[in-house]
C-alpha cells in the first residue's frame, strides 16, 4: 500500500504525461539553439537517439528567426535538450514519438 507522499508524487508523475505536457514539449523543439548551445544531453524524439547537443550541426531557421535543431541521427527537427525541464528519457521520447509520429497507431 503507497503512503500519502507516494501517492502524491505518483499522481504529479502520471500528470506529467498528460497531453498538454506533450505539447509543451512539442513546442520546446522549436527555436531551440539558444538552449541546446548551454546544454549538455539533449534527445530526439523521432529516432529516439539521446546525445551531447554538441553533436548537432544543422538549424532551420524558422520564421521568428530563431533556430531549430535537426538532429544529427536521422535529421528531422525533434530535439528536445535538458533545460526545458522534461525528462530526456527513453520513456519520455517514446511518449513523444508515439503522440506525434505514430498517430492512430
Amino acid at each position: 500500500m503507497k503512503n500519502k507522499h507516494e501517492a502524491e508524487y505518483e499522481r504529479e508523475y502520471l500528470d506529467w504525461y498528460n497531453g498538454r505536457s506533450l505539447g509543451h514539449a512539442h513546442q520546446a523543439s522549436f527555436g531551440n539553439r539558444s538552449q541546446l548551445e548551454t546544454d549538455t544531453l539533449c534527445g530526439c524524439f523521432y529516432c529516439l537517439r539521446i546525445y551531447h547537443p554538441g553533436h548537432i550541426h544543422t538549424w532551420t531557421l524558422e520564421r521568428n528567426g530563431k533556430q531549430t535543431a535537426w538532429c544529427p541521427h536521422c535529421r528531422i527537427d525533434s530535439v528536445l535538450g535538458a533545460s526545458t525541464g522534461f525528462p530526456i528519457s527513453p520513456e519520455f521520447l517514446r511518449r513523444m514519438n508515439k503522440a506525434y509520429f505514430q498517430c492512430g497507431a
